[in-house]
């Protein structure tokens, strides 16, 4: 097997009664075959360039998802932060706005504001061990809660905001 330009030489040669020798012939042969193996080579690393950008590009959509999945969990976490930072800011200007508020609501805003601080350090801690959890570092130990007392728990800490805005606020479980 010879390839197509060896091929024309041949020919060329042979159409005008030129003669060749037996090294010529052989200089051809093994000239074709280099070429031969030469593009082998190149298919054969080309498929595998082919393979290595078909993994650089998968992997790239793969850190391009991971990407996306922070930043809503940056949205979600910012967005739960500022849940009880806006109550305990609600909180306090209503005492500090309203000084003539009775000593019992006082100290039932107070113990909300402090009910939310801790919250708020609960999510940062949270958020500070989900680095732990995703590395390993420390076990996921779930369990068991009671829905209905934690959304009482929640509705009672915006209690204070639900009676200045005069709302009312319907539960069904």
């Amino acid at each position: 097997v010879i390839g197509s330009a060896s091929a024309h030489i041949l020919v060329s040669r042979v159409a005008k009664a030129e003669e060749l020798s037996m090294e010529e012939v052989l200089n051809l042969l093994r000239e074709s075959q280099q070429m031969m193996e030469l593009n082998k080579e190149l298919r054969r690393k080309s498929a595998e360039l082919t393979r290595v950008t078909e993994q650089l590009s998968a992997l790239n959509r793969q850190l391009m998802a991971m990407d996306e999945m922070k930043d809503e969990f940056l949205y979600t976490v910012t967005h739960e932060l500022r849940t009880p930072l806006t109550s305990i800011r609600a909180l306090t200007e209503l005492v500090h706005d309203n000084p003539e508020m009775p000593e019992n609501q006082k100290t039932e805003f107070l113990a909300a504001v402090v009910r939310e601080t801790e919250r708020l350090s609960h999510l940062i801690t949270q958020v500070l061990s989900l680095e732990r959890f995703e590395s390993g570092k420390q076990p996921l130990e779930l369990q068991t809660i009671q829905i209905k007392e934690l959304l009482d728990e929640a509705l009672f800490d915006i209690q204070p905001l639900i009676q200045q805005k005069k709302l009312r606020i319907q539960t069904q479980l």
